[in-house]
């Protein structure tokens, strides 16, 4: 599967904060390193109507997404160390399954 490498980040400013305070929409833009839109977050609602805790829920997802590819490479870090052998099994089929999940090309 190919994505967009990481770092993703939130937003065009520096600080790469999710500040939905700052009048703008970049609070729940996904950006790679280039300033390229990956993901626009967005709540879908059947009347169009947001509520206040609909904004927090946004920033939550949008700064969830934004670490993706730092998730992913920790996964596979700890799949591929010496160190991973000592986990619980049931921990180890967890990380193997969210890499495989990560990794899936839906056809």
């Amino acid at each position: 599967m190919k994505h967009t490498m990481g770092p993703w980040h939130i937003g065009r400013e520096t600080d790469h904060s999710a500040d939905r305070f700052k009048r703008n929409c970049e609070w729940a833009m996904i950006r790679d390193e280039r300033g390229g839109l990956i993901a626009k977050i967005e709540s879908v609602h059947p009347k169009g109507e947001k509520q206040s805790s609909d904004f927090d829920i946004e920033a939550g997802n949008a700064a969830l997404i934004a670490t993706a590819p730092d998730l992913l490479e920790a996964l596979e870090a700890v799949a591929n160390s010496p160190r991973g052998q000592g986990l619980d099994v049931p921990v180890v089929i967890q990380v193997m399954e969210a890499i495989f999940k990560a990794k899936e090309v839906t056809k």
